[in-house]
């Protein structure tokens, strides 16, 4: 009988498996705020500035400080876009809670694969709202009331799913008051998918190396 020696026991990068395809935020425990004021979750700042302005509740104001069109940030990986041209104009609130569009010509892209179902939670219902990458062109999101908010699933058709408002048929949108945007996935917020497999590197007794994959033997060259 041939020996077998246990030399690793996982093997990570390429044989761990793809990331979720974003990360998204969920502020429906009331963490939202912290989550920025902490861990930076507020990034990629074009055009805009971010000020704190209540320290109490983590409160924060994103304003047009150039004048520049669009202005971007992305939160959890997700991009919110203004395309407003006025300088040191509020465009979006953050509370412990939620995020707001505040005002008009806002969008929201949220990075999908085809087929993928995303969860968004709003505080207020809104009700033909725009969104692109589905199959339908308007959505009416539904809540639960003014301080919870439930699950809306939209299921993607392509690589994105876009809620904007861009003119006064989409003033709904604009008081979007978003607690949650994340994969549905049956796990909560995640930063990757499920757990890699369980690998071993293995070598025989005659000096030949293989790997043990979930109880398959594969050739150090993969095959």
């Amino acid at each position: 009988m041939k020996k077998l020696f246990f030399l690793a026991a996982t093997l990570c990068g390429a044989m761990a498996m793809n990331a979720a395809s974003f990360t998204g935020f969920d502020g429906r425990d009331g963490t939202l705020g912290t989550q920025i004021h902490d861990n930076n979750l507020i990034q990629n700042q074009v055009n805009c500035s971010l000020d704190e302005t209540d320290t109490e509740a983590h409160k924060y104001s994103i304003k047009n400080v150039t004048g520049g069109t669009p202005t971007t940030f992305t939160m959890g990986g997700i991009t919110f876009t203004a395309s407003d041209a006025n300088a040191d104009k509020e465009l979006w609130k953050t509370y412990g809670t939620y995020i707001q569009a505040n005002g008009a010509r806002r969008t929201i892209t949220i990075p999908t694969t085809a087929g993928e179902k995303v969860d968004i939670y709003v505080q207020d219902a809104l009700t033909g709202v725009k969104v692109e990458g589905l199959a339908t062109t308007t959505f009416d999101f539904v809540s639960s009331g003014s301080e919870k908010a439930i699950a809306n699933t939209l299921t993607a058709t392509g690589t994105s799913i876009v809620i904007y408002s861009n003119g006064t048929d989409e003033s709904s949108a604009k008081k979007a008051k978003i607690q949650a945007i994340i994969p549905n996935t049956g796990t909560g917020l995640m930063d990757a998918a499920a757990a890699p497999a369980q690998v071993k590197k293995i070598v025989k007794e005659d000096g030949k190396m293989f790997i043990l994959k979930d109880g398959k033997e594969i050739s150090v060259l993969g095959f």
